[in-house]
């Protein structure tokens, strides 16, 4: 039984905190933190007219948006002060000047604002993994390469600094485990609300062959006091988002496309987890993700790579990489 115990904890170690010099947190945040300010930049007055005119009057916040402000619907007078420090913020994370203090601070304004929006009725899944991928660069060791703050110690201050590109690697499969975790949702709601019918291809095909609008559902049995001031009984609302394609209509019509696509979306979705398991697991399961969110924005015009492609350079071995570009400089210079 000890020995049982004893491996188990090592199993546990190997898996979060051994070092590695494969993930580059400053990198990943140099990559997302500047993406992200570019889009706080570009997107500033869709976020204050969309944020503006909410009715606030049906505001549901869920718990954690109220654990980050108790009265969400307080922050809406202020929302341009708050945009111009998301992006302030940012800028600060992405160049490195505060990192920690920076990249934290952003993670609560994004949370903030992407609460308020998601407290009506619905919610854009798509926002929660960044939030939660800054979270953990606030606290990831190595976080701070790659950043004015590491030029200002070694070049200003004159204090020592630690030239390792090793470090641990729980924040990476923290992140990995969560962008997992959002996978299985998505095939398990696909089963809560069709079963095994989502199997048979023919929901898949629904969705592809339909100019998807507003599509309300109204729960059954529904109490006077549970109901909305309408009188109905809402629960949920069928996905409204994107455009089909002429290449998705062209797809639903062949049964035995959509269910190949219905049973390999259910695959992909409940077996990222292997990511976790090695390397070259996690470089196949990244391929897939990416075949996968290309078919969907080609098919259901659903554009989810702007949020997802700047966490993918957590996975490129940017050591291996260097290390390949000096030989081609050095082949190419022999050449000369």
């Amino acid at each position: 039984m000890r020995a049982m115990v004893s491996n188990v904890v090592k199993a546990w170690e190997r898996m979060w905190f051994v070092e590695s010099d494969a993930f580059h947190y400053g990198v990943l945040r140099l990559g997302l933190l500047g993406w992200f300010c570019y889009q706080e930049c570009t997107s500033t007055d869709r976020i204050l007219r969309k944020i503006g005119n909410l009715p606030l009057d049906l505001i549901t916040p869920s718990f954690a948006t109220s654990l980050l402000w108790p009265a969400p619907a307080q922050v809406v007078p202020y929302i341009a002060y708050i945009q111009a420090a998301s992006i302030m913020t940012a800028g600060l994370a992405a160049l490195g000047l505060f990192t920690r203090t920076a990249t934290a601070s952003y993670a609560y304004l994004f949370l903030l604002k992407n609460g308020l929006l998601n407290s009506f009725g619905s919610f854009n899944h798509a926002t929660s993994l960044p939030a939660v991928v800054f979270v953990i660069l606030a606290v990831a060791p190595g976080v701070k390469r790659l950043s004015l703050d590491s030029l200002i110690d070694t070049h200003i201050r004159r204090r020592p600094v630690m030239h390792t590109t090793a470090n641990p690697i729980w924040p990476a499969r923290a992140i990995i485990l969560f962008l997992a975790l959002i996978y299985a949702a998505a095939g398990l709601s696909k089963l809560r609300h069709s079963g095994v019918a989502w199997m048979n291809g023919k929901p898949l095909a629904f969705s592809l062959s339909e100019q998807r609008g507003a599509y309300f559902t109204v729960r059954p049995g529904t109490r006077d006091d549970e109901k909305w001031r309408d009188g109905i009984g809402l629960e949920a609302f069928v996905y409204d988002g994107g455009r089909n394609t002429t290449l998705a209509r062209g797809v639903a019509r062949y049964t035995w496309l959509t269910a190949a696509g219905a049973v390999s979306t259910i695959v992909f979705e409940f077996t990222f987890f292997i990511a976790l398991v090695s390397r070259r697991w996690m470089y196949a399961c990244f391929l897939a993700a990416a075949i996968w969110h290309v078919t969907v924005g080609m098919t259901m015009g659903l554009n989810f790579l702007g949020v997802y492609w700047p966490i993918w350079l957590l996975v490129v071995n940017w050591d291996a990489v260097a290390v390949r570009f000096r030989s081609c400089q050095a082949g190419k210079s022999l050449l000369q």
